[in-house]
């Protein structure tokens, strides 16, 4: 099987209510936000980084089932393998699902090669059912569709967003951005409780030196 391991961020569609005739009330429309190419690099990442950990443990197991075909082991367990497709389906179409959103507008250069990538992704999900129900040497022979377009897309998308040509560098890069952000989080949520049980022993203290008095 082959697949170019991707590291995929969206252009979305306007939805536009229309108004129907009789109806009394329309349901507001949810305001779009538009992403500044940073916000649209790190949104993009987030959702097309689990799809890249998915493919690299279902490419450990191609590699395990190459090995037993190739020593001739006869009946070959592909359970493993089977799971490990199976989520490339799952996460792919959650993917395709935060790339889509209507809620936000990608910037314009990104936008068209975000919606190329999403489309490669949504029919991944589409495939990895049958994938997944192959044999040991159908498995390792296999030549996954569209995986050169869907790697050309994703490296225009990351040029576009300014993200390395490494796909891997970049979801690395991101890890360690949320790593540090929750970090910083972390402390000041501390830094608020201490200054809140601060308050909180501060106050008893004053009152009952007003008792003492």
């Amino acid at each position: 099987m082959k697949r170019f391991t991707q590291a995929l961020v969206i252009g979305s569609a306007v939805a536009l209510s229309l108004g129907l005739a009789g109806c009394t009330k329309s349901e507001p429309e949810t305001p779009q936000v538009k992403l500044s190419v940073s916000e649209a690099a790190a949104q993009y990442l987030d959702a097309v980084c689990p799809v890249n950990s998915a493919w690299d443990a279902a490419d450990s197991e191609i590699d395990r089932l190459r090995i037993a075909v190739a020593r001739g082991e006869g009946v070959v367990d592909t359970r493993l393998y089977a799971d490990a497709i199976s989520q490339v389906g799952e996460v792919s179409g959650k993917a395709a699902t935060q790339l889509t959103s209507a809620d936000v507008v990608w910037p314009a250069a990104a936008g068209p090669l975000v919606v190329k990538v999403a489309s490669s992704l949504k029919a991944d999900a589409k495939t990895a059912p049958t994938a997944a129900k192959l044999e040991a040497e159908q498995a390792v022979n296999y030549e996954w569709p569209g995986a050169t377009q869907a790697g050309t897309a994703a490296a225009a998308v990351r040029e576009a967003l300014g993200l390395p040509d490494d796909a891997v560098a970049a979801c690395d890069a991101r890890a360690e951005q949320i790593a540090e952000e929750r970090a910083a989080e972390k402390a000041e949520q501390a830094k608020q409780a201490e200054q809140a049980d601060s308050a909180g022993t501060g106050a008893p203290a004053e009152k009952n030196e007003d008792k003492s008095k």
